[in-house]
């Protein structure tokens, strides 16, 4: 878990400054990726592949982060984002933790191996139906991808 965070920091860091379309664009290719090789990793029990698979995954993480927040905080006067920024975290934890916990509850009926293979799935399929969804409401557009926000 620590490659994973630390992997989401060195994303943010690295892409504070990059237009927050690319950011998103980066957090939908990469999070799929790290998580085949996570899946790839467990079921083979290789430890390099579930390193990289750990490394990409963080870093598409971190990137989705940064995306979300360099899309949402433009969008709040300063006198609303602490509100804004509460509303954010209240979401963005349930929608970690919920899954967590249902996780937990299948690994005792199916296994650990099986509950990631579902789990790591399920989290492809939002990012890629996320992914598709960006791209018809064009937030990938030429425009987005070349020129700040407002």
């Amino acid at each position: 878990m620590g490659v994973l965070m630390l992997s989401g920091t060195v994303a943010i860091l690295v892409l504070r400054l990059t237009l927050p379309a690319r950011v998103i664009l980066l957090c939908t290719v990469l999070m799929p990726l790290g998580i085949v090789a996570l899946i790839v990793g467990i079921a083979d029990s290789g430890l390099a592949v579930l390193s990289i698979g750990l490394v990409v995954a963080g870093f598409g993480v971190g990137a989705g982060f940064c995306g979300a927040m360099c899309t949402l905080l433009p969008c709040a006067g300063a006198h609303e984002r602490a509100e804004l920024l509460a509303v954010f975290f209240i979401v963005a934890y349930l929608a970690m933790s919920l899954p967590a916990i249902g996780a937990g509850y299948l690994s005792d009926l199916i296994g650990l191996s099986a509950t990631a293979e579902v789990f790591g799935s399920v989290v492809i399929l939002l990012t890629v139906f996320g992914y598709f969804l960006l791209r018809t409401n064009d937030v990938f557009s030429e425009e987005t991808l070349t020129t700040p926000g407002e």
